[in-house]
């Protein structure tokens, strides 16, 4: 049976977040252009979730379904149509290729399909869930976790060639996410996984820290902190961007891997940030802002779309009130 979905509107606020792979003494300054909000009062937000970003384009997943759309702005194009439900959505390095998770058939595994469009292949075939993290630096395999090995609810980090076949562990005994120094030695990853997300500034005994390990030795290093929730951690040049509850409401932070100092990058005093991705030395987030002046634009029946971009810096008030996944840039 043929599903019949309308297309979303999309409220994609798109500021790109561009981060220098030199080094630099001082945080990256943010500025840029915020393009209007794309936003229909007679019909309900839509939720869009899992953002993921390559060079060109952001990908995510709304209704179940994986969608893409050009930086630059114009009509969203979605990849999937089956009887599942797409999560976790991850670009190759190059950004040919996007990785995610399928539920379909009573399996949860991971698939990958070209950015472009085409055909998803099936990489795993575990009765376990298998749940993509990522890619290896050089594109040849899909990072996952899965609870496969072992009798406990412990997961770990594995590897799967575009080929499929058997998958190669990560020699880590625990972890749930983690990304790639650029040069494939370390990693930052978190060794548990998140508990009680819907608990605001949950200061329990499970936590979640983000560690680096030199993949070689074993040897780690803990990213500072005061029992925060730290998670979504991504390796830009010489830093680890990561998302914490540790100032108030979840936003990004920085983690300077030479003079190992933290330092909050984008200020957030409204509802938390959910869940953030790194590729093409951007990174984009989804986010609910707080209630403020909402843009209001026109928009295609046709299919959802990123309004043209606003030649002004950003300001905080004019954020929308509705779930967003969003891109910052800075120099």
């Amino acid at each position: 049976m043929t599903r019949h979905r309308s297309a979303p509107v999309v409220i994609l606020a798109a500021l790109i977040f561009l981060f220098p792979l030199e080094s630099s003494a001082q945080q990256p300054a943010l500025q840029g252009a915020m393009p209007a909000v794309r936003r229909d009062p007679t019909n309900a937000t839509q939720l869009l979730q899992h953002p993921a970003i390559s060079a060109t384009t952001i990908a995510f997943v709304y209704a179940g379904d994986l969608w893409t759309v050009p930086h630059q702005g114009g009509d969203a194009k979605r990849l999937t149509a089956g009887g599942g439900r797409v999560s976790d959505v991850a670009f190759s390095p190059d950004g040919a290729q996007i990785a995610y998770t399928g539920d379909y058939d009573g399996n949860v595994d991971v698939y990958v399909m070209p950015s472009a469009g085409g055909l998803p292949r099936r990489l795993t075939y575990h009765p376990e869930r298998d749940e993509v993290v990522g890619w290896t630096p050089n594109g040849n395999a899909v990072v996952f976790r899965s609870r496969r090995k072992g009798v406990t609810r412990v997961q770990r980090l594995f590897t799967v060639t575009l080929s499929g076949g058997l998958p190669t562990e990560i020699a880590l005994p625990t972890a749930y996410e983690g990304s790639y120094a650029p040069g494939g030695e370390r990693m930052a990853y978190m060794p548990l996984s998140p508990v009680f997300r819907a608990w605001k500034r949950y200061r329990g005994g499970t936590t979640s820290p983000i560690w680096v390990v030199t993949l070689a030795t074993g040897q780690v290093e803990k990213v500072p902190r005061a029992n925060s929730n730290d998670f979504d951690p991504m390796w830009i040049g010489d830093k680890v961007y990561f998302l914490s509850d540790r100032n108030g409401p979840v936003t990004l932070f920085a983690y300077d891997t030479k003079s190992h100092a933290v330092a909050q990058v984008l200020p957030n005093d409204g509802f938390d940030m959910k869940s953030a991705s790194a590729g093409g030395g951007a990174i984009v987030y989804r986010h609910r802002a707080a209630p403020r002046r909402a843009y209001q634009r026109r928009h295609s029946r046709a299919a959802p779309s990123l309004c043209e971009r606003r030649a002004q810096h950003y300001q905080r008030d004019h954020l929308t009130d509705r779930c967003a996944c969003r891109l910052r840039s800075a120099e």
